[in-house]
């Protein structure tokens, strides 16, 4: 079952967010969902989803993309609760899991947002199929680290890590004394 969310579509690939807005905020209230977690569900980009929830430069967004009307349009409550069994392939977000280990996060840090089901899948290559939720919580944590500001002393252009790595402090102009320190970042509990 979806949602007749289908006014407010203007020409140009924008909607209006009044109607967006309030189905996402209950989307997050009913499911008790993390609003990166609805968004990784949904289809709808973080970017586009923290906008549509918080605004941006302090006043509500009036418009959102048709493509994440859409998206967020065809989720219900439905599709959110069923995500912690329904299965679907787990190559993707095993991938996810490996890129975020390549950039140097470890197990122990992102233990902060993923559950030990979820790690466990980058060391079990013979796990097939993960649930939608255990996928849209990599989802989401991957986006939210690689979308996050670096903060450190010396070049904005090394990759986000959260400890010294060697793919890091081997770049060209990084110094072995460059200090680096763990991004600040959102937690994945901020609710609507």
């Amino acid at each position: 079952m979806t949602s007749d969310i289908e006014w407010g579509h203007s020409p140009d690939g924008r909607a209006e967010a009044l109607l967006y807005r309030a189905w996402a905020k209950m989307l997050v209230r009913e499911s008790r969902l993390p609003w990166r977690i609805v968004a990784a569900l949904a289809g709808v980009s973080p970017t586009s989803m923290h906008r549509l929830l918080f605004g941006r430069n302090g006043r509500p967004v009036a418009w959102i993309g048709s493509d994440d009307a859409r998206a967020l349009g065809a989720t219900n409550i439905e599709d959110l609760t069923s995500a912690a069994t329904d299965r679907i392939p787990a190559r993707e977000s095993r991938e996810l899991l490996v890129a975020l280990h390549t950039l140097g996060w470890t197990n122990a840090h992102l233990s902060r947002w993923l559950t030990s089901s979820d790690l466990a899948l980058a060391d079990t290559p013979k796990a097939l199929y993960v649930t939608r939720l255990s996928a849209a919580r990599i989802q989401a944590t991957y986006d939210m680290i690689v979308s996050q500001p670096v903060r450190r002393t010396g070049h904005a252009s090394t990759p986000p890590v959260s400890s010294p790595h060697p793919a890091a402090l081997s770049q060209p102009g990084v110094a072995a004394t460059t200090e680096i320190v763990q991004p600040a970042l959102f937690e994945l509990a901020d609710y609507a």
